[in-house]
């Protein structure tokens, strides 16, 4: 079931498929009952996330599903075969950065854990709510349980942005050039911030080098961020590049 949740990702990410895989990966019948109830935005995004994490915890890395063909001709497996060497594997990553539990310190793996009983009790609290009668009567209770479920979302949030935080932990030991300039600029020593945007530099004039006659939209949007990151810096950043490519005007 994980090559189906590996397949998943790569296939647009339909909802009913996704509940399948959740409920035979995870089988927890509080949350199945949830995401059996609808498809709206909250259950999808919900559902996302959850598998999200699991695929994280697990090294799950998107991959489309094999083509199964009955009789090939030698062509065919050649152009099979040539196609296999070409593709590279996306990575799952979330901000720009994998998060690994192993890797983590105690006291944030302790904020992952909290995560997950966090989820598990707003999934029972939804489920909660979804059982209770339409009747006013019952408004008073549907108030107490969405207090609840915003006050632990709240907590949930901020110990996402804690983890997250890592990444800048990591930069300040060995510039990775993986933070934006923004994020670079979050990062209180000196010496450590200047090694970064150096890092940060070498990494956008590199990109800028591999991907400047792209198509494809996200690295479009990559190439515009580093651009004006390196205008920013006042870098002139096409009398290097062209030293090495020819750039279309």
């Amino acid at each position: 079931m994980k090559k189906e949740l590996a397949y998943w990702f790569a296939e647009g990410k339909p909802y009913k498929e996704g509940v399948k895989i959740y409920t035979a990966l995870i089988g927890e019948s509080i949350r199945v009952r949830f995401f059996n109830s609808g498809a709206g935005k909250m259950q999808q995004k919900m559902l996302y996330k959850e598998l999200l994490r699991y695929a994280r915890i697990h090294n799950i890395t998107p991959r489309k599903r094999p083509i199964v063909q009955k009789k090939a001709t030698p062509k065919q497996n050649h152009e099979q075969n040539s196609s296999k060497h070409q593709s590279t594997k996306k990575r799952i990553k979330v901000n720009r950065s994998e998060i690994h539990y192993d890797n983590l310190p105690r006291h944030l793996q302790q904020k992952y854990d909290q995560n997950s009983a966090i989820w598990s009790r707003i999934q029972l609290l939804h489920a909660k709510m979804l059982a209770l009668p339409s009747s006013e009567i019952h408004n008073e209770a549907r108030k107490k349980y969405l207090n609840e479920i915003i006050n632990l979302d709240k907590t949930r949030r901020k110990n996402w942005e804690d983890i997250d935080k890592m990444k800048i932990v990591e930069e300040t030991i060995k510039p990775t050039g993986r933070l934006t300039l923004d994020e670079i600029n979050t990062i209180e020593d000196k010496a450590t911030k200047a090694l970064a945007i150096d890092k940060r530099i070498e990494t956008n004039l590199m990109y800028i080098r591999r991907y400047h006659n792209s198509k494809n939209p996200r690295q479009m949007a990559q190439l515009t961020l580093r651009i004006n990151e390196l205008k920013r810096l006042n870098i002139d950043y096409e009398t290097r590049i062209k030293r090495n490519i020819n750039i279309k005007q």
